[in-house]
């Protein structure tokens, strides 16, 4: 059996022979968060099918909490398919997918795990993970009745067909602190508004975290650009997360997926929209997708700006771009790192 994984902002794609059951878990623990959800029993199974243009979509798992909802979606796909067919998968992330709570609003789309099962070439099916944003939910309902509509076949910008499930699931409201600490290093102040811990994620949203703007035509381009990025570090019951950076490594620190935006996060191509704490451009949520849920006691966050050097170059061709001296981003040398310290119950 061979696998190949293809990380790409809060996405992946995983080629597989394993079975169905086994297709789903291999999804289910693409993150040390969900893998733990799914060893907890902590899914609801739901088990909705609809067959439609060929296609048999079920609706297999459904997890809710105060961070995000996550819907596993398998289909089957009509006659003969290659895996080279299957670069037009059935289901993707597009404006067609929509969550609702029943009488309620919308969660906004964050992310789309997906797989190929290549065991049998004449019954193709490929499955999916959609996340979906929580954190509009108000309250801590005991459950959450959910309406899913999913666009199947969808060679372009249209999709030739839709579906739509409705179930209800348990909701889970996870952990809430508003430290409303603020840092501030020769002048620049950092702000930690709000943590939200639940089973399938950590959220930080941070108030002063200023993506960089680099220079671009028409006019003249400087010379020299320094790109800085924000390197993040969680210290919490002796064990430290360290490794991320905003913008920057989505899929273990995220924000919400919207197209067409820049920075953005989930367009297809790689950009980066941050999650915003009540539609508040300057308060960015960061997630961490880690099983934190069950931990006390003192947390401590590192955030450090890292700088990187580019200088202008020109190729034969007379097209200027940006090209580093092959360093890598480097803490910034004029400033301390911000350190924030909080106590979860």
């Amino acid at each position: 059996m061979g696998l190949v994984l293809v990380l790409l902002l809060s996405a992946f794609t995983l080629y597989s022979t394993h079975a169905l059951d086994a297709l789903m878990s291999d999804l289910f623990t693409g993150s040390s968060s969900t893998q733990k959800l799914l060893e907890d029993n902590q899914f609801t199974k739901v088990n909705q099918t609809q067959t439609i243009g060929g296609y048999r979509v079920t609706v297999e798992k459904v997890y809710a909490d105060a961070n995000r909802v996550l819907i596993g979606v398998i289909a089957t796909l009509p006659g003969a398919h290659t895996a080279q067919e299957w670069q037009e998968p059935a289901l993707m992330m597009n404006d067609h997918n929509e969550l609702t709570i029943k009488n309620g609003g919308k969660l906004a789309a964050i992310g789309d795990a997906s797989a190929y099962d290549t065991s049998d070439p004449h019954h193709g099916k490929e499955g999916h993970v959609f996340s979906f944003d929580a954190a509009t939910i108000q309250g801590a309902p005991k459950s959450l009745p959910l309406v899913l509509r999913l666009g199947v076949d969808c060679p372009s910008s249209e999709c030739l067909h839709t579906v739509t499930f409705s179930f209800t699931v348990p909701f889970h409201a996870g952990r809430v602190l508003t430290p409303h600490q603020t840092v501030r290093v020769q002048g620049i102040a950092l702000t930690l508004e709000k943590v939200v811990v639940t089973p399938s994620e950590t959220r930080l949203y941070i108030r002063g975290l200023t993506p960089p703007t680099p220079p671009s035509a028409p006019g003249a381009l400087p010379a020299q650009y320094t790109d800085w990025s924000y390197a993040l570090k969680l210290t919490v019951g002796g064990q430290t997360y360290s490794g991320y950076r905003y913008p920057g490594s989505p899929n273990i620190f995220f924000s919400s997926l919207y197209p067409g935006a820049d920075p953005t996060l989930q367009d297809g191509g790689g950009g980066e929209v941050p999650i915003f704490l009540n539609q508040d451009p300057n308060i960015v949520g960061i997630s961490l997708f880690q099983p934190l849920f069950e931990k006390h006691g003192s947390w401590t966050l590192t955030v450090t700006k890292e700088v990187q050097h580019f200088h202008l170059e020109k190729d034969a061709h007379g097209t200027s771009s940006y090209i580093t001296d092959g360093s890598k981003p480097s803490p910034d040398p004029s400033l301390a790192p911000w350190m924030f310290t909080f106590t979860l119950p």
